[in-house]
């Protein structure tokens, strides 16, 4: 059976909602395709910076259904609100396609205004189908172009979104989302910054999408459902559960990792089925609640738990009727509270790999009262550092037999923590080094003015009876220097903190990362200036176009901030003295400082590392060169270590040719093979000598042609037992392995 042609043209015209339907007709047959041209207007707005960018103008290949009669074309800078009111206003159905190459545009968000506006207008005598393809070159999208369209929901049907990423593109995304659109596609989008879902009626299709930064949702949304046309994401960075949720449990989304936020465990009868989140749950509760009992939360195949408080929260961490059964890392560090050991064994965790706080006796009695053997990684912070007095040590009770400390410390094949206090150095001689174990990885990360200013303080107070005060600590300090001996250990990773309160410079312990998506807002490899210069903050923009400012310094105002910068003091050079044991310590008139004299002292070395027993060097040794030179002394060793790690400052390659590149790179591997430091007496300290050097380079550098080239250059250069490889990648950085095997 045949229809007729009347009816067919209307099927025809009431498909036009979709754009794949719409495209299916035109491949059909050339009658069909002139139906679609008939009911069908096309709007190309073009917002391009770079003429190069014209090739992306047939996003999906929407052409097929493009004629001379009805496509009308425009720019965002130039933007003909009267003839495309005029074109718009003959047909039923609107396609909209937007290609950019901007990370925020005023001209297009001021197309998109007046041209919603205008569709609008013309709705109030024909109703319109809208369907919209904007394609980002640099993957970008702010819900702000799309705010007109929200408000006129009444007027169109917002029917199709579609967003073209750049699947090219190494920076990271920002795609700020609302759903308005009934059926919204993410096409080659991995991240967002934002997702706001509104009902269930929108539906979204992203089976790229890995990341989402801010989840927000209504309390009718059910997530599991709702995101299961979204296959692949692994991390949900922040999601805040929805108000006036009822006694049913909330199911949560498929993913690796999740973080609830502004959390209220005060809430009674809340249940969460955490039964997807199939890897790491992390707390962040209110800062307006006081309770700290967590109830009816069911996550039975986490292995990671992170909880974080405010800091005046009262009471223990208590876990009421959870399950985890699967939990092996518990990190409490960034919460000052206690947490209630009993009530985490009830929930079926068995941890092996602990993170927390050790700020005050409380936390040590916190510690000692652990009833977990941590056999894999002990992490040690301290988010509030008891300040230290005389009084200290009678409160320490840090007896070797206690059976708790063992449990804790002696069975632990990696332990990690930072010198950032005096408070830090006393646990780390009286607790850490006494029980730690010969099979143990040790992490050590330093930051001296901290400790300085501790020590400072202390000294303010006691005066010279300081002496005697570090020396009923155990603590070893003469010739204005900290000295700690290390005891037979596997490995032995010592690195340089950036100040007080960031995150260490290089995590050396963790160079190859388990989890397939990085944290792309907070990588320390892309802290470059260069790199964040086109990641823009949606909701800082606003923030500052709203306050009046112009749209540069807005756009320069929000410039999403990335990582940190390293800290620029300088390890001072160690003393040509010898020291010993037992040598009285004696405080240098050289610490009798001004206030304005600190910062100098502060950022000058005043650690100093040995081993304790000379004929048990670690396999493995990871460092910096600073260190190496200042702060570790390995001149009696008496055994060769089997490798040296060691982290090299970055080049920045961007204005370099491949040729200086070479040279540079050749250049430092010449200064650490031949430096004094690995042969002090006459043989060779280590084994193996590896080299991490990061590359700041620029996007169109093919590394592996820069691998192998280098590799040639090195063995024209006699080399020959250099092996270079690349350990980490991010936009336009590349760390650098070159190994080399030390031939005497």
């Amino acid at each position: 059976m045949e229809l007729p042609t009347e009816i067919l043209a209307q099927i025809v015209a009431s498909g036009l909602d979709s754009f794949a339907t719409a495209k299916s007709w035109c491949e059909i047959s050339p009658y069909f395709k002139s139906q679609v041209t008939k009911n069908l207007g096309i709007v190309v707005v073009t917002d391009l910076s770079s003429p190069n960018s014209e090739d992306t103008l047939d996003p999906l290949n929407y052409n097929i259904m493009s004629s001379d009669l009805n496509t009308v074309f425009t720019n965002s800078d130039q933007f003909d609100a009267i003839g495309v009111k005029t074109f718009a206003s003959g047909y039923g159905s609107i396609l909209i396609v937007i290609v950019s190459d901007r990370a925020f545009s005023d001209p297009l968000l001021t197309t998109l205004t007046q041209l919603t506006e205008d569709l609008a207008n013309c709705a109030k005598h024909t109703p319109k189908n809208i369907c919209v393809l904007y394609k980002t070159t640099c993957n970008y999208i702010s819900k702000m172009y799309f705010r007109q369209f929200f408000l006129s929901k009444r007027l169109l049907r917002l029917c199709e979104l579609h967003v073209l990423g750049n699947k090219n593109w190494n920076e990271t995304d920002m795609c700020d989302l609302d759903m308005i659109f009934e059926l919204t596609y993410l096409h080659d989008i991995q991240t967002l910054y934002s997702l706001n879902i509104r009902t269930m009626s929108d539906k979204i299709i992203a089976p790229c999408l890995r990341a989402i930064r801010q989840l927000e949702v209504t309390p009718s949304i059910k997530l599991d459902h709702y995101l299961s046309n979204c296959p692949r994401i692994l991390q949900i960075e922040q999601f805040k559960l929805p108000s006036g949720l009822g006694k049913e449990p909330y199911v949560l989304p498929k993913c690796e990792s999740l973080t609830l936020v502004n959390f209220n465990p005060d809430v009674r009868h809340l249940k969460v089925d955490g039964t997807n989140v199939s890897k790491e749950l992390i707390i962040m509760t209110s800062q307006k609640i006081e309770g700290s009992t967590f109830s009816n939360l069911n996550f039975p195949n986490i292995t990671k738990l992170k909880v974080e408080l405010p800091l005046l929260t009262m009471g223990e961490i208590t876990f009421s009727n959870c399950l985890f059964p699967q939990l092996v890392y518990y990190d409490c560090s960034p919460s000052l509270t206690l947490t209630n050991w009993e009530s985490l064994v009830s929930t079926g965790a068995d941890i092996d790999m602990l993170k927390m706080s050790i700020s005050n006796h409380r936390d040590l009695w916190s510690l000692k009262k652990c009833p977990f053997t941590v056999t894999k990684k002990l992490t040690i912070t301290s988010a509030r550092p008891e300040e230290v007095t005389a009084l200290l040590i009678d409160d320490m009770d840090l007896d070797t037999d206690q059976p708790g400390w063992s449990n804790a410390i002696s069975f632990c094949d990696r332990v990690k923590l930072s010198l950032r206090s005096l408070w830090d150095c006393i646990i780390f001689q009286n607790l850490i080094l006494p029980r730690i174990s010969s099979q143990c990885s040790l992490c050590i990360g330093i930051n001296t003015p901290g400790v300085y200013q501790s020590f400072s303080k202390l000294y303010q107070k006691e005066g010279p009876d300081v002496t005697e005060l570090l020396a009923r600590w155990n603590m070893h300090f003469f010739n204005n220097t900290f000295h700690f001996y290390f005891p037979s250990l596997k490995t032995l990773t010592l690195h340089e903190l950036a100040d007080s309160s960031s995150e260490i410079i290089f995590d050396m312990t963790e160079k190859f990362p388990s989890c397939d998506v990085p944290n792309q807002y907070t990588d320390p490899l892309v802290s470059d200036p260069y790199v964040t210069n086109l990641a823009i903050s949606p909701s800082e923009f606003r923030r500052n176009s709203l306050a009046g400012i112009d749209s540069v310094t807005a756009r320069r105002n929000s410039v999403l901030k990335i990582g940190g910068n390293p800290s620029s003091y300088y390890l001072r050079k160690r003393s040509s003295g010898s020291y010993s044991l037992g040598q009285r310590p004696d405080i240098s008139k050289s610490l009798l400082l001004t206030r304005s004299e600190d910062a100098s002292l502060a950022s000058q070395n005043f650690f100093q590392f040995a081993l304790g027993d000379p004929d048990n060097v670690p396999e493995t040794i990871t460092t910096t060169l600073d260190i190496l030179e200042n702060c570790l002394d390995l001149r009696e060793s008496k055994a060769q270590i089997q490798r040296l790690e060691i982290f090299l400052t970055n080049i920045n390659c961007k204005d370099l040719s491949i040729a200086q590149i070479l040279a540079d790179i050749y250049e430092r591997v010449i200064d650490i093979l031949h430096h004094p430091i690995l042969k002090p007496s006459g043989k060779f300290l280590c084994k193996e000598v590896d080299m991490q050097l990061p590359l700041v380079t620029n996007n169109d550098i093919n590394f592996e042609t820069l691998l192998r080239d280098l590799q040639n250059f090195l063995i024209t250069k006699g080399l020959v037992n250099i092996q270079s490889f690349r350990v980490h990648e991010s936009y336009c950085n590349t760390v650098l392995l070159l190994r080399s095997r030390v031939c005497e």
